[in-house]
């Protein structure tokens, strides 16, 4: 393949994602507005991924991405089983979160996570105490246990999570990663409902965990790094 054909691949597939996350982004106001206007009702079921796609004139994977973005702003819930609803809470002090739609929230959740948690990681990896290993040991083992129930293993992976926020011993990260924990627990509602990917997530905190006993910076921040990475592909690539 030449030069020429290698560059042209690449500018089709950059306008192809671009045009992709444009159409996302369209859906996802659509959306929207159906829930303001009162079309979409406060506790409703969202149909099918296939009715609604096909309703929408969306493939899969676009609709896919436009309902992620709208549970991270919380105005859609993942239920396990059960599938995706309005949120009932709609108009309450804080349900409508914070970053706006054109700002693409999970780019934005991911884009916050990646610069505080890593960097927490590592500071974790060089003040750690044997006490939050053992309790982080725990919470590893909790997650083996949970892996075939996946609201149970969303709370323990934000109990691991946060486990290590503390123990990096540093106010100001905590309190920036405290402030995204709800947008963060949404992520988790959809990336949780994957049993695959909740048993890789299983393997990525044992990598994390080993960095932290090694008391290995480096490596702690870049096994979060790339666990995140693989968080964030798996909502975009998310299934019912």
């Amino acid at each position: 393949m030449s030069e020429e054909t290698k560059s042209w691949n690449a500018r089709t597939s950059a306008f192809r994602e671009l045009d992709r996350r444009s159409l996302s982004r369209d859906a996802a106001e659509q959306l929207r507005e159906a829930i303001r206007d009162g079309s979409l009702r406060p506790g409703q079921r969202l149909p099918s991924e296939r009715a609604l796609a096909a309703q929408l004139g969306l493939s899969r994977p676009t609709l896919r991405e436009a309902v992620c973005a709208l549970v991270i702003m919380g105005l859609l819930e993942s239920r396990h089983g059960a599938g995706t609803f309005v949120a009932s809470a709609t108009d309450a002090p804080g349900a409508r979160v914070t970053i706006d739609i054109r700002e693409d929230p999970l780019a934005a959740l991911f884009e916050l996570r990646l610069l505080f948690e890593p960097p927490a990681a590592a500071r974790a990896a060089a003040r750690v105490t044997e006490a939050e290993l053992v309790n982080l040991a725990a919470l590893l083992e909790a997650l083996s246990e949970q892996v075939g129930d996946a609201d149970s293993f969303v709370v323990s992976d934000a109990r691991f999570h946060r486990l290590i926020h503390t123990a990096s011993g540093s106010e100001v990260l905590l309190a920036a990663l405290d402030s995204i924990a709800e947008l963060a627990l949404r992520g988790r509602t959809l990336s949780g409902g994957s049993r695959a990917v909740r048993e890789r997530t299983i393997i990525e905190h044992g990598v994390i965990l080993d960095a932290l006993h090694r008391h290995d910076p480096f490596e702690a921040g870049a096994a979060m790094t790339a666990h995140l990475m693989h968080i964030r592909g798996s909502l975009i690539v998310h299934t019912d």
